[in-house]
C-alpha cells in the first residue's frame, strides 16, 4: 500500500481516540472549531452504544507538512508532528474525546441496562 493511501477498513474507536490523546492525530489548522451541542453528542455515544453506524472519517498521512496542525479540542497541546490529519468528522471524533475523556463542559453516563434492552 501507499505511503498516501490510508486504510479505508474499521478502526476501533479506542484506537482513534488513543491516537488523538497521544497526539498522533490531530486537525489541520483550517478546520472550523467545535461546535457540537451536547444533545448530539449524547445521541450519537447513543447510536454507538446500540453498535448502529455514525460515519466515517477522513484522514490523511501528515508527511509532507502540506498543513499546520492543531490539537483537537480537549485534546493535549502538540509537542510534534501528528502522523495524521482528520480532514471529516471533527465533529464527532471531538465530541467522543471529549465525552470518554472528561474533557469540556458536559459529561455523559450511559444506562446499560436501557441500553441492552
Amino acid at each position: 500500500m501507499s505511503k498516501y493511501i490510508e486504510s479505508t477498513g474499521p478502526h476501533a474507536l479506542s484506537t482513534l481516540l488513543t491516537q488523538v490523546d497521544t497526539q498522533e492525530m490531530a486537525l489541520p489548522d483550517f478546520q472550523r472549531d467545535f461546535v457540537w451541542d451536547p444533545w448530539a453528542t449524547q445521541e450519537l455515544i447513543v447510536s454507538l452504544a446500540q453498535d448502529n453506524p455514525a460515519g466515517s472519517l477522513l484522514r490523511i498521512r501528515n508527511t509532507k507538512d502540506y498543513f499546520s496542525a492543531r490539537a483537537v479540542q480537549g485534546a493535549p497541546d502538540l509537542t510534534g508532528r501528528p502522523t495524521y490529519l482528520l480532514l471529516d468528522g471533527q465533529q464527532r471524533m471531538t465530541s467522543l474525546y471529549q465525552a470518554f475523556y472528561g474533557k469540556g463542559d458536559y459529561r455523559y453516563f450511559l444506562n446499560i441496562p436501557e441500553l441492552l434492552e
